[in-house]
């Protein structure tokens, strides 16, 4: 959508139970997550919208955690971005929700679930063309919970990005290669043999009188050449008699 900040993104993603927090390592439920944003950028600020769906699937046992939502605004101030470095000021403002979760035999938990609203800072920096730094701190401004151990106090996450995009093409060089010189040699002799022929011919119809013709000059290889040349001449005297040029007797059209 013109620049790389305006843009909008849909994505889908599987969370695998690789984990040994609540059950044995892929033993647990599989967890699907969606999620879709938008942005737009207007010179050195930035806005993005984002919402946010994870779907916790139910264990053996039918029990299971209960699904999250977040709805969250972003807004970013970028002094520096350039190919090779970049440095942005971003803050996040979100409203995270949790539903209850089910217990064994489908029944849902009463003392759980709950809504918090977060403020998250954040810095990114790029002090090479395919790398980014970036640190966050969520930080809840308020929280309702039914259950004390969902309570939130902050949170923190850092981490580097590795792009492996191409980089920039390097702009064509202006100095030609042997082969293109070569090439446009070429071209221009071919071009001067065409003009010195047309230049030639002119000469031979123009530089006549009485039968006997000028020397004709034209460019060649380093030097003049210089030509004579003997008229077409017919056995009838008249001047309007035609030759076997379909010309009159001084017709131009000369022997060597």
């Amino acid at each position: 959508m013109g620049k790389d900040g305006n843009f909008a993104l849909v994505s889908a993603a599987v969370e695998p139970p690789s984990g040994n927090k609540d059950y044995h390592p892929l033993h647990g439920p599989f967890n699907f997550i969606g999620a879709a944003m938008t942005g737009l950028e207007r010179g050195a600020f930035s806005a993005v919208l984002l919402g946010y769906y994870r779907l916790n699937t139910p264990d053996g046992t039918s029990s299971k955690k209960g699904d999250n939502f977040l709805a969250a605004l972003g807004l970013a101030y970028t002094p520096l971005d350039e190919p090779n470095a970049m440095l942005s000021f971003q803050v996040g403002l979100g409203e995270e929700y949790h539903f209850r979760d089910v217990a064994s035999g489908g029944a849902s938990v009463d003392a759980s679930g709950g809504s918090e609203f977060l403020v998250s800072p954040t810095i990114v920096g790029s002090p090479l063309r395919h790398l980014r730094i970036f640190a966050l701190m969520s930080l809840p401004v308020t929280q309702s919970y039914r259950n004390d151990g969902q309570v939130d106090r902050w949170r923190f996450g850092a981490g580097l990005i590795y792009s492996f995009g191409r980089s920039t093409p390097e702009p064509t060089s202006a100095v030609l290669s042997p082969g293109q010189v070569r090439a446009q040699v070429t071209e221009s002799a071919l071009t001067l043999t065409q003009r010195a022929s047309r230049s030639f011919s002119a000469a031979v119809d123009s530089r006549h009188s009485g039968g006997t013709y000028l020397p004709a000059r034209f460019p060649g290889p380093g030097r003049l050449a210089h030509r004579r040349f003997r008229p077409c001449v017919t056995s009838a005297s008249a001047d309007d008699k035609i030759c076997p040029h379909g010309r009159s007797r001084s017709c131009g059209v000369s022997r060597w």
